[in-house]
């Protein structure tokens, strides 16, 4: 590592833990009028660690000036992309229908993104697609839920919780209700062990087999 190399410690999105980081490129800007002045400064950041880069932008405006406590002007930091530890990784579940797989990433990307209300509405109507994967038609959601546990595709348990997301849906919906973390979180956990217990687990039994004949065709050379 070269002496002059400047290195701040960040939160890294990928390592999701405080990392050094080294700058690897910058852009500084700064504009003045009658005596008020803007300053818009840019960082490229990349992370020792994995090298995952970050873009760091830092911002100050003299009639806005943030004082810390320590009684000295702090510019305002932002990072892209957005560090967060709320956020929630997509699982590669398959093989899952198209438009399932969609509707399951944009529900992830809406969480993520703090959309609550599209989040909610992402719940209820991958219920729905799923339903619909299943030619179940007839009926509302309820009576399509109730189906699913009549065909054997899902457990009374998760039929139970289904109803629940189906009621966090329709309250968004209908009620203009927003739902906070915890409620959607456990929501989504939800619809993927729906989606897990569905979709990937033949594909899971088949590997599972595939494995065990492939030994027990080894065993017999030996023998």
């Amino acid at each position: 590592m070269e002496q002059n190399e400047e290195i701040e410690m960040i939160v890294c999105p990928c390592c999701k833990t405080r990392t050094k980081h080294k700058k690897v490129w910058e852009n500084k800007n700064r504009e003045e009028e009658e005596g008020i002045w803007e300053i818009k400064n840019y960082f490229l950041m990349e992370c020792l660690g994995c090298g995952t880069p970050i873009l760091k932008k830092e911002y100050l405006f003299s009639e806005d000036l943030y004082i810390n406590q320590k009684g000295e002007v702090e510019a305002k930091t932002t990072f892209w992309p957005t560090i967060s530890f709320r956020d929630i990784e997509m699982k590669q579940i398959s093989p899952l229908p198209m438009n399932v797989r969609k509707i399951y990433e944009e529900i992830i990307k809406s969480y993520n993104l703090k959309l609550y209300t599209l989040c909610a509405a992402g719940i209820r109507v991958i219920i729905e697609a799923v339903c619909k994967e299943e030619n179940i038609l007839q009926g509302d959601l309820e009576t399509k839920i109730n189906t699913l546990k009549e065909k054997g595709v899902i457990t009374e348990n998760i039929k139970e919780g289904l109803h629940q997301n189906r009621i966090i849906g329709n309250e968004a919906l209908h009620e203009i209700r927003v739902f906070g973390d915890y409620e959607l979180k456990t929501a989504i956990e939800l619809i993927e062990i729906l989606l897990e217990s569905h979709y990937g687990s033949p594909e899971k039994a088949q590997a599972l087999k595939d494995i065990l004949n492939a030994k027990k065709e080894g065993w017999k050379k030996i023998y």
